[in-house]
């Protein structure tokens, strides 16, 4: 029996459409937040232009950086457990954009929400 045939006989999904389906729903709301960043650091917080553009390259610079050892985390202690602990850590790091104000702790908190 084919995957397609087990669908039909059981009705129900295969275990990675749910995966797959909540990675395009991450992947386009961080595509749109993205997009909004520029305006947000620009116009809502004041940084320059040279100050956000060395902000974004540090973090996917970071995020580069932390992909192999939260690879390596992951096969430790667990992939449900590390996802967990990003989520996490990237909330408590959206929620620090309210408070933060100048360029050296916001460069570190977009590092942190851009880590994953």
């Amino acid at each position: 029996m084919t995957a397609p045939e087990t669908l039909r006989h059981t009705g129900r999904r295969p275990p990675m459409a749910s995966v797959h389906l909540a990675v395009l729903v991450s992947s386009i709301s961080r595509g749109a937040w993205f997009t909004c960043w520029a305006l947000f650091f620009l116009h809502g917080i004041g940084l320059s232009t040279a100050q956000f553009g060395i902000g974004v390259t540090a973090a996917g610079i970071a995020g580069l950086a932390i992909s192999g050892p939260l690879g390596y985390l992951a096969d430790r202690i667990g992939t449900r457990e590390t996802l967990l602990a990003i989520g996490i850590a990237q909330c408590a790091a959206m929620f620090a954009f309210a408070v933060v104000r100048d360029f050296p702790t916001i460069l570190a908190v977009t590092c942190v929400l851009v880590a994953r």
